[in-house]
Formats: structure tokens, sequence, C-alpha cells
């Protein structure tokens, strides 16, 4: 399932790697994993649903993709 999660104006790096203690924002922690996380510029604050499944072909944002893996 997607998070909702609030996104600050400008730049941010959302973690795509699961590891982040500060999930979605990446923390560094994909160290070693092979994956990286994905700039984000949003040009204003806003809520967003950043995938969960990582099937999404708009990652890190939901597109729905959940769905099919059920």
């Amino acid at each position: 399932m997607p998070k909702i999660v609030t996104l600050p104006a400008g730049e941010s790096w959302v973690c795509l790697c699961g590891r982040s203690k500060n999930d979605p924002h990446c923390d560094g922690s994909h160290d070693g994993t092979g994956k990286q996380p994905k700039r984000v510029v949003m040009a204003e604050a806003g809520t967003a649903a950043v995938c969960g499944c990582h099937a999404s072909a708009n990652d890190p944002f939901c597109d729905g993709s959940h769905d099919s893996q059920a």
C-alpha cells in the first residue's frame, strides 16, 4: 500500500530501498543495496502517495500497481 506523506517545497530524496529510518525520506541506508533514492522537486509543499510496492511506473509515486500484485 502507498504511504500518504507530506513532502516539502523544493528538493527532497525519497527512499526506494525500504531501509530508511526516516521513511519515506532517504537517510543514506541504501549504501550497499544497489538501490538509489529518487530525487523529487515539489513546486510547493503538499501530500503525495509514495509507492510502497516499488512496482509503480511512476516511482516514487503510487500508480495503483499494487492492486495487480494481489
